[in-house]
């Protein structure tokens, strides 16, 4: 038990800390942009010192209560560096001010790579996030036809098969970094790199909705598979919801008529079914523990003397 010091433990003055802390932080930012909103009519160059100071500040307060040892404090650090991050996202674009697929990969390049520094000082959930999610983003959105393809639909809609395919090798490539514990947190690489797994699968849809749907289910069987054998129940988690997301669209995409409706329903019931009962007899554990109140095993003989008639 932890020391009262002033009529609160260390536990209870930290909480104290991390309700002050996380008030004041939202505070701030909606006064910040109310103020700017309000004196300044949102003005390019206000916005752009405003935004400055901002990250500044944050990653200083994040820096200076980060010193603490305690990790809960490390949390509130990297709760600050990642709102930082997002702030000198916001200064870049306005200084940018992107207009086409090249404004906005430089604009998550540079977010990117500012935040990869965090993560470099500060290598938690949060800071993977924002490193993963500019990155991951500067390299799709090139890859994201221009709105000109579709005009007025004379050229059709927007092919989205090279965005979604590109999605699911970053997220297959981070998903494999995370599993070798290539990158911290792993956890958090996995996860990240699963859910992508899944959102490029419904990207794809647009263009190959049943291959899609159907490359969905094995991306999910695959990261069940995983998960299970890595006691992960986050990665398993998603698996299944890729699995059953993919699988029920996909025949409910090809099934048709009376007949496929039946065949569908007949061996939907079958596969639960089988489920259900090997379930019961994979699923039981054994009882390998000695049964309380069982007497405890013979000490053993005690040794001849050699000298001893027989």
């Amino acid at each position: 038990m932890q020391p009262a010091v002033g009529g609160f433990s260390q536990d209870q003055r930290v909480t104290i800390v991390e309700i002050l802390g996380y008030g004041g932080t939202a505070i701030a930012l909606v006064g910040t942009g109310a103020v700017v909103g309000t004196f300044t009519s949102g003005s390019r160059v206000v916005t752009l010192i405003v935004s400055l100071i901002l990250a500044a500040a944050l990653f200083v307060a994040g820096f200076i209560v980060g010193g603490a040892t305690h990790d809960r404090l490390q949390r509130m650090r990297s709760v600050l560096w990642f709102l930082s991050v997002g702030a000198a996202q916001s200064f870049v674009g306005t200084l940018i001010e992107p207009s086409s697929k090249v404004g906005f990969f430089v604009v998550l390049a540079l977010t990117g790579l500012m935040a990869a520094a965090l993560w470099f000082l500060l290598r938690r959930t949060l800071q993977q996030l924002a490193m993963y999610g500019a990155l991951a983003g500067a390299v799709i959105v090139l890859t994201i036809p221009d709105a000109a393809s579709g005009f007025f639909g004379f050229l059709g809609p927007p092919d989205l098969a090279v965005t979604g395919i590109v999605m699911m090798v970053i997220g297959w490539a981070w998903f494999a970094v995370g599993s070798l514990g290539l990158v911290a947190p792993p956890r958090t690489a996995m996860v990240l790199g699963a859910l992508t797994v899944l959102l490029s699968g419904l990207v794809l849809s647009s263009e190959i909705q049943e291959t899609a749907f159907l490359i969905m289910a094995v991306g999910g069987v695959i990261l069940l598979s995983f998960g299970n054998m890595r006691s992960d129940r986050a990665v398993g988690g998603i698996g299944v919801v890729g699995l059953l997301v993919g699988l029920a669209t996909f025949f409910g995409s090809v099934v048709s008529g009376d007949a496929g409706s039946v065949i569908a329903l007949v061996a939907g019931v079958g596969l639960l079914a089988a489920a259900i009962l090997i379930g019961r007899r994979w699923g039981s554990v054994p009882d390998q523990l000695p049964a309380l109140g069982a007497d405890p095993p013979p000490p053993p003989p005690p040794p001849v003397d050699p000298g001893s008639s027989a």
